[in-house]
């Protein structure tokens, strides 16, 4: 359902990976009888007008089917919140009314996250041992995209204790927690990512991403194409040789999914313990092939799907 004044027209090349997923599921759920998905495939409500609606500006109107769908949310709905406005990690402009995946309704408050990555930026581009308390994506999510939210928005954006506590990922049992920290926007923790989906297949993601962005990607696989031809033929041959060659909307298309940052660290064995972080790869299962410097991105295209909790 295109809701009234969504401008689709202008839209970013973006694969829909979620809609791949859900005829999946479909077909899966025909031939076990009964399937419960991890969240609901639930289309934007409608723009029900209020009786004073020919009184209310733009901003006001939208203002209302906001409250509206916060005050109704529920686990697995995706809602819309209002055009996010920003300047991306390659000088693209962003500015799209995007999709926010509601994970927790509790206490007078709901949890959304992105339903797709919304940048493909590093961690954290100095540091090698980067922690989430002291990361640039940490900084650029509390600063930059936050200040690029609706204003009624923020409004609502609650600051929440996060805890950081390295103990939860088995790899780095018995370690120091890294500070908690308080933040209005954040990145799931390994906990949170298994708290909240269920499954693989729940934790996929797709994109959206500006025009820049995407062309940028597709210049600098080009760029590297000889060396990376090479490197991985000597390796694992025609398979891994022909992802490395796909543009970045056949990636998507052939393994049904893009990588996403968490926060919490991950032990790597070249460079010290926490020189990458967890992340969700392309088949949304958790992996520790986050490099914090970014090295990655070219070739996995790790973005963030910021998160926050917001008042009802």
């Amino acid at each position: 359902m295109k809701e009234p004044g969504r401008d689709t027209s202008k839209k970013s090349r973006r694969i829909a990976a979620g809609i791949l997923l859900v005829a999946a599921a479909g077909l899966v759920a025909a031939a076990l009888g009964s399937c419960q998905p991890d969240t609901a495939s639930v289309e934007p409500l409608p723009a029900l007008k209020p009786e004073n609606a020919d009184s209310l500006g733009a901003a006001s109107f939208t203002e209302y089917l906001v409250n509206k769908r916060l005050s109704e949310a529920k686990v697995g709905d995706v809602i819309y919140l209002g055009n996010v406005s920003f300047l991306d990690y390659r000088g693209g402009d962003f500015s799209e009314d995007i999709a926010w995946q509601v994970l927790a309704v509790e206490d007078g408050r709901v949890l959304v996250m992105t339903q797709n990555i919304i940048d493909v930026r590093p961690f954290d581009s100095k540091q090698v041992m980067a922690k989430w308390e002291e990361s640039e994506i940490r900084e650029w999510l509390n600063g930059d995209f936050y200040s690029g939210l609706p204003a009624f928005v923020q409004g609502r954006v609650q600051e929440t204790w996060i805890e950081n506590n390295r103990s939860e990922d088995t790899e780095l049992s018995g370690s120091d927690s890294d500070p908690d920290t308080e933040d209005k926007v954040f990145l799931l923790s390994l906990a949170e990512a298994k708290l909240y989906f269920a499954s693989d297949e729940g934790r996929k993601a797709g994109y959206d991403l500006s025009e820049k962005t995407i062309e940028d990607i597709d210049k600098d696989r080009e760029s590297h194409c000889e060396m990376l031809k090479y490197a991985y033929s000597m390796r694992s041959g025609d398979e891994t040789e022909l992802m490395l060659l796909m543009s970045f909307d056949d990636y998507v298309l052939n393994y049904g999914g893009i990588y996403w940052w968490l926060r919490s660290p991950s032990w790597a064995p070249i460079g010290g313990p926490f020189s990458e972080t967890k992340c969700i790869n392309d088949a949304g299962s958790i992996s520790s092939l986050g490099n914090v410097s970014g090295m990655n991105n070219v070739f996995n295209f790790i973005g963030p799907r910021p998160a926050m909790w917001l008042s009802v």
